[in-house]
């Protein structure tokens, strides 16, 4: 051959060559395997593979199969397959190295345990081998989340609804950022902007860094080397979970898709169900803000607004489903109650009915749309209640605070034995007392809720077994608290909620609601709850007065009222009415250093930066070793 014919096969070989590198689509590496793994084959074509290299290689199928749905082993085969080498997979840990915010379970140096001494042959036997090491790694150490299952949605003929809550389904960030990973032309910006911008900040967190750690997160998803893409697939909760979003990207476009086309059907089944356990005059706004990643928590800017994060939910339109409601009636219940209770007891009974408000809202919620389990066994039950009349009574021990803050927080983690105890109780006064007994409890507050239970067992004992009630002391104490809130006083009260949107009427029915004189022996009660109604309707001075009216003659004895007024109206944006409840609790309590704190946290959110510093170490000057005093001076230092 002449050197002319060699140079003109020298450079035939070395276009193909190129075309090989810059053409992604032309896979050499799966030609090694002699499989189509870009294709969307099914077990079947796997197996019928395996049988004409080895059938002995049919059981590592089997395993597999066993392990990961199709759709996971198409992803995690193709992205090996491409590999130059299977070793490779080895160097996942250096991958995970760059997640910068992993979970607990630290995915560097779990897979450098677990890869670094494995050794796989360079044939289809090998890459079993290496998918298998990998799916046992992925079951093993990562659950729940990115659930798909190919469930499908059964759509109820379409019916029409009152819109006593009215539910908006909000798909525009969700959208995005799967435009975004679909490689559309917005910019990583722009989606970080639209998933941060609606989000309240936790109160630790920095909004700047907030989302600079979700644009780094959103670009380190958005690669797709195949390493990375077997890291993503393996650990779904990288990178904050975008990882996992940007693998099932198609399958959560899909699950959007569906939610689109049944939105009626699912309104109306969320709205059949709460509408038995709300208040006929109930009129309620909610909008669901569909999201993705752990950057945004549930609470949202905006009366009525709920952030939900799809991937906790995979393809279970049932489970989201039930989580709206859940949710939904949580919101929904704000608007049937006048929660004053905190504001009229002392220091110990303060914190025991904030654990029954707490109790209330979740146990109801579960009952009402189940998240959880469904149904607890008899034994674990008899241990929810033994918890909660154990925590009862450390709460009233002296200086015993940090003890019952301890059996407070088994009670609401976990399994949260406090909720499913409380899921039994509405059960309970529902199925003896009747739903409306239930509903009116639910209205009328903790209070009341546990008062129907405890006249549920005494008068049905033959229903309710002995180790699913509560102590003596407790059943007492119960009945001491309802005293404080005469029933006819707050029926009435819970009538004038119908008149918050319309001011005129409710300065009229509130006037004769009102005590002439503070002679009236429940002059502190009715203030309060006048003032929760205006407070409700926006109307932020009457409701400071008639507050200040309520708690006047109960400060500085009574605690934190001050303090715990003045974060009321900040959470509803009455920043001038917040400041002056946070300059009455300095005044009353010059030496008690969450007064000085609270103070300087409003400061700090309202960028009064100076007032703010001078408050916090005002705090440390008062109680040196107070944490999150130190971690805002820390705050404004920085700024």
């Amino acid at each position: 051959m002449n050197n002319h014919n060699k140079n003109i096969n020298y450079i035939f070989i070395l276009f193909i060559a190129v075309l090989l590198f810059v053409n992604p689509k032309f896979n050499y590496s799966q030609d090694k395997y002699g499989f189509n793994f870009d294709g969307n084959w099914i077990w079947e074509d796997l197996i019928n593979k395996v049988v004409i290299i080895n059938p002995a290689l049919i059981k590592s199928v089997d395993h597999l199969k066993n392990k990961i749905s199709i759709y996971d082993a198409r992803i995690l085969l193709k992205n090996l397959s491409v590999l130059d080498s299977l070793k490779y997979i080895r160097n996942l840990q250096s991958v995970a190295g760059l997640d910068s915010q992993q979970t607990n379970l630290k995915w560097d140096s779990l897979l450098t345990a677990l890869l670094d001494s494995i050794r796989v042959t360079e044939d289809f036997s090998g890459l079993l081998t290496a998918a298998n090491k990998l799916s046992d790694i992925r079951t093993a150490n990562f659950k729940n989340e990115f659930d798909f299952s190919d469930r499908a949605y059964l759509p109820h003929p379409e019916k029409s609804f009152s819109k006593k809550i009215d539910i908006k389904f909000n798909y525009d960030i969700a959208d995005k950022v799967l435009k975004y990973f679909d490689g559309d032309t917005l910019t990583v910006n722009e989606v970080a902007e639209n998933l941060s911008y609606k989000v309240i900040p936790d109160e630790w967190s920095d909004p700047e860094t907030d989302r600079i750690n979700l644009v780094n997160n959103l670009k380190r998803s958005f690669k797709e080397d195949s390493l990375g893409s077997i890291y993503k697939w393996l650990n779904p909760a990288s990178y904050r979970n975008m990882g996992g979003v940007s693998v099932y990207k198609n399958n959560f476009a899909n699950f959007i898709n569906t939610l689109r086309k049944n939105e009626i059907n699912i309104k109306f089944d969320i709205e059949k169900h709460l509408s038995g356990y709300l208040s006929d005059s109930i009129s309620s706004n909610v909008e669901i803000l569909f999201l993705f990643g752990r950057e945004n928590p549930g609470l949202l800017s905006g009366k009525n607004m709920l952030g939900i994060s799809l991937e906790y939910f995979g393809d279970d339109y049932n489970h989201l489903k039930r989580f709206i409601q859940h949710e939904t009636y949580k919101i929904a219940l704000k608007e049937v109650q006048l929660p004053v209770e905190t504001f009229i007891v002392n220091k110990s009974d303060k914190e025991f009915i904030n654990i029954l408000s707490s109790v209330l809202e979740n146990g109801t919620a579960n009952y009402v749309g189940p998240v959880g389990t469904e149904t607890r066994p008899w034994y674990l039950l008899e241990k929810d209640f033994k918890l909660f009349n154990n925590t009862f009574k450390n709460i009233y021990k002296p200086n015993n605070k940090q003890v019952s803050d301890s059996l407070t927080q088994i009670g609401f983690l976990g399994d949260a034995p406090f909720i499913t105890m409380a899921t039994q109780m509405a059960y309970i006064i529902e199925t003896t007392l009747g739903r409306n007994s239930l509903n009116d409890a639910i209205k009328k507050g903790p209070v009341f809720f546990f008062n129907s239970y405890i006249k549920a067992y005494k008068e049905y004992p033959e229903k309710i077994r002995k180790v699913f009630r509560f102590g003596r002391k407790l059943e007492d104490k119960i009945s001491d608290l309802k005293l404080l809130f005469p029933n006819e006083i707050l029926s009435n009260a819970l009538k004038l909620k119908r008149y918050i949107n319309d001011s005129a009427k409710l300065n009229e029915h509130v006037g004769s609601f009102l005590p002439a004189d503070n002679s009236d022996e429940y002059f502190i009660l009715k203030n309060l709850l006048a003032g929760q109604l205006f407070l409700e309707a926006g109307s932020y001075k009457k409701a400071k007065d008639l507050f200040l009216k309520g708690v006047a003659g109960q400060l500085p004895s009574s605690g934190n009222h001050a303090g715990d007024l003045g974060d009321l109206f900040l959470k509803n944006n009455a920043e001038q009415e917040a400041l002056s409840y946070y300059d009455l609790y300095v005044e009353e309590s010059p030496k008690d250093a969450l007064a000085y704190y609270k103070r300087g946290r409003y400061f700090y959110k309202t960028g009064q930066d100076e007032k703010a510093r001078n408050d916090f170490e005002k705090a440390l000057v008062i109680d040196s070793g107070y944490k999150n005093a130190k971690t805002y001076l820390l705050k404004v230092t920085k700024k």
